[in-house]
C-alpha cells in the first residue's frame, strides 16, 4: 500500500446546539408530550455512487461490518440509521437493528426517493429528516460513503484552465483504470446528477435543523481547509482523508464502536492507519 496515510481532524469551537422539534404523542389529558430521545444516532448516508465504478457492494460490507460492531458494543438508546441507495433511482433505508444481510428485498424500500435529486438541498434535507425520524436523538452524528473530489464543484469539472496553456481535459481518479486494481472512492456519483457541492451538503443539514457532533467522509479527498470551511457551522468535528480512500473504504468493524458514545478520535485514526 506504500505509505501510511494519517487522517486530519479538523475542529471548530462548540455552537449552542438547536434542540429539534418532533412530533408529539398525546397522553390522557390530550396534551402534547414530547416523547423521549436517544442519546445518539449516527446518520449514515449513502447515496448512488455511479452506473460505473458503483461502490455498491462495498457499501454492503461497510453496513455489515457496522452491524457486527453495534452488536459487540450493544449500546444503550443509540442507533444507527442507514440510507443506502440501490441504483439511480431507488433506495432503501433502516436501522441497523433491523438488517440481517444485504438482501435488498428484506429492507423497507425508501418510497420517498421516486425521483432523486444530489444537487438540490431540500431533497437531501427530506432524507435526513426520514432518517432522524425513525431514531430521534439528543445528539446526531454523520457519516458518508460515496466517492469523493473534496472542494470541487459537481459541475465543469471535465475541462481544467491551467495558466499559459489554455485548457485540458481532466480525468478524476475514479475515472481511469488503477494498474494494480485497486478501486478508490468520490462525495457522489461519476454522473453529475448523482454528485453533491459541500455547500449543497451544508444547505441540506441546515435546512433539516442538524447540528452534528462530526461528519466522517468515507470518500477521497474530502480533508481539506475549503471543505472545513463550507461545515464549520453544521458539524464540530470533520473526519477524513486528504488523499485517496480505498474502495473498502474505512475499517467500521474497527472503528464504529468509537463512532458511538463518547466519540474517541484518535482511535478511529489509530484504527484506519493500522488497517491500511
Amino acid at each position: 500500500m506504500g505509505k501510511r496515510r494519517c487522517f486530519f481532524t479538523l475542529a471548530w469551537s462548540l455552537l449552542l446546539l438547536v434542540p429539534l422539534l418532533v412530533s408529539c404523542s398525546h397522553g390522557d389529558d390530550d396534551e402534547p408530550v414530547e416523547p423521549s430521545l436517544g442519546e445518539k444516532t449516527l446518520l449514515v448516508y449513502m447515496p448512488w455512487s455511479g452506473d460505473g465504478n458503483a461502490l455498491t457492494s462495498w457499501f454492503w460490507q461497510n453496513i455489515s461490518d457496522m452491524k457486527q460492531a453495534y452488536d459487540e458494543l450493544k449500546p444503550n438508546d443509540e442507533n444507527i440509521i442507514v440510507f443506502i441507495c440501490t441504483s439511480g433511482t431507488q433506495a432503501v433505508m433502516f436501522n441497523i437493528n433491523d438488517y440481517t444481510g444485504h438482501d435488498e428485498a428484506s429492507l423497507a424500500r425508501y418510497t420517498q426517493f421516486e425521483a432523486p435529486e444530489f444537487n438540490n438541498s431540500q431533497s437531501i434535507a427530506r432524507i435526513f429528516n426520514d432518517m432522524k425520524a425513525m431514531a430521534p436523538a439528543k445528539t446526531y452524528a454523520l457519516s458518508v460513503g460515496a466517492h469523493g473530489m473534496g472542494w470541487l464543484p459537481t459541475k465543469g469539472t471535465t475541462t481544467q484552465k491551467m495558466p499559459g496553456k489554455g485548457t485540458f481535459d481532466f480525468t478524476p481518479h475514479w475515472a481511469t483504470t488503477p494498474t494494480n486494481g485497486m478501486l478508490t472512492r468520490y462525495f457522489g456519483g461519476t454522473a453529475t446528477k448523482y454528485q453533491t457541492n459541500i455547500t449543497t451538503l451544508a444547505e441540506a443539514l441546515s435546512l433539516s435543523n442538524t447540528k452534528l457532533e462530526f461528519i466522517l467522509f468515507d470518500d477521497c479527498y474530502m480533508a481539506s481547509i475549503e471543505v472545513a470551511y463550507d461545515l464549520r457551522h453544521v458539524a464540530d468535528y470533520l473526519i477524513a482523508c486528504p488523499t485517496e480512500v480505498m474502495a473498502a473504504g474505512m475499517p467500521f468493524a474497527s472503528i464504529a464502536k468509537y463512532m458511538l458514545g463518547k466519540t474517541d478520535y484518535a482511535k478511529i485514526c489509530e484504527a484506519f492507519k493500522d488497517y491500511y
